[in-house]
């Protein structure tokens, strides 16, 4: 069976971890994940991450709930329009690098 998701991602912290020509922020995300396949409603599940986003070259997350191993570097080309697993992390940089939010909307997307 196929699954259908809603996506809502939060940028809760920001902090500036290098300035000057090279601006690199830190901080975390949460990803709100519902499951609404088969038209019934789940109880959403909530993940955080943790990101460095370099902004002049894409963005570094690791996963910290739940604790697992994983991790992705997405690079991040401004004016490009990403592909559909690249678009949460667009957003993310997008959100702390340019200060613009939804940038690139899901299209499940709550």
């Amino acid at each position: 069976m196929e699954k259908d998701y809603r996506f809502r991602t939060y940028v809760v912290g920001k902090r500036a971890t290098a300035s000057g020509s090279i601006a690199i922020f830190g901080g975390e995300v949460h990803m709100r994940l519902q499951d609404i396949s088969g038209g019934a409603q789940r109880r959403p599940t909530v993940l955080k991450w943790r990101y460095h986003a370099r902004c002049t070259l894409g963005v570094h997350t690791q996963s910290i709930a739940p604790p697992e191993k994983a991790q992705t570097y997405i690079s991040v080309m401004p004016g490009q329009e990403p592909g559909t697993a690249d678009r949460t992390w667009y957003n993310v940089w997008h959100a702390v690098c340019r200060g613009e939010s939804n940038k690139y909307p899901r299209n499940r997307e709550e």
